[in-house]
């Protein structure tokens, strides 16, 4: 897979004032701009506490895709691609160094939130709570954790996470927001959780409730 393009990217809010920086994912087969306008929405309502990064993810098969898909095996059982996400972590990691070299003063005091949508919210999961990346939180929207079970190892207690999932969401279904939900607790991640009536999308709601969560968190915004 290829590198994420580190001039490929949409920037919004104060690179000097803010207090953090978010660093957010498309879904796939989306496109960083699709997410500008929530982006724009979550900085509003934090009172632009936050400078948000949202890349590109590269174009795999004629689709942006951040990791490889699960797919189905001969015996009807979903297969992960471990080493395809550890990969993507890396190009993470690789992106943001070349980010941070191009913007040397940017993250002196700045700590790095994780979140996405969909397999972008899966990203974030894993990137807070497995990579080797620092990061204060992470945010999960209608998303799930990739390859669970490859992470048994890891303490992830200091962890803290906000997740959110509507409950018709047929993409993702409410049951793997279950599961994943359940690996969290397990493993003793700090998990806030919201969910309601709703699809595959990130409502208002959803919105300010990410708000909340930033704002008690990270503290006065």
């Amino acid at each position: 897979m290829k590198n994420i393009d580190c001039t490929d990217i949409v920037l919004i809010g104060d690179r000097k004032n803010s207090k953090n920086v978010i660093i957010w994912f498309h879904g796939y087969g989306a496109n960083n701009w699709d997410m500008e306008p929530v982006m724009e929405m979550l900085n509003m309502v934090c009172n632009n506490s936050f400078f948000i990064l949202l890349p590109n993810a590269p174009v795999v098969n004629g689709k942006r895709s951040w990791y490889p898909l699960p797919n189905t095996n001969h015996d009807n059982v979903i297969v992960e691609d471990y080493d395809g996400l550890i990969s993507t972590h890396e190009k993470v990691k690789k992106f943001i160094t070349e980010f941070k070299d191009n913007n040397p003063n940017l993250f002196d005091k700045k700590k790095i939130i994780f979140g996405g949508f969909s397999q972008g919210g899966a990203l974030a999961l894993s990137l807070h709570l497995a990579s080797n990346i620092p990061s204060l939180g992470g945010i999960s929207i209608a998303g799930y954790m990739p390859c669970a079970n490859h992470f048994e190892h890891i303490d992830m207690s200091d962890k803290k996470i906000f997740l959110a999932h509507g409950e018709k969401d047929l993409t993702i279904s409410i049951d793997t927001h279950h599961k994943t939900l359940r690996f969290l607790k397990q493993k003793n991640v700090d998990v806030s959780e919201f969910t309601s009536i709703f699809g595959h999308t990130m409502t208002k709601e959803v919105i300010m409730k990410t708000s909340y969560w930033l704002k008690n968190y990270c503290g006065s915004l």
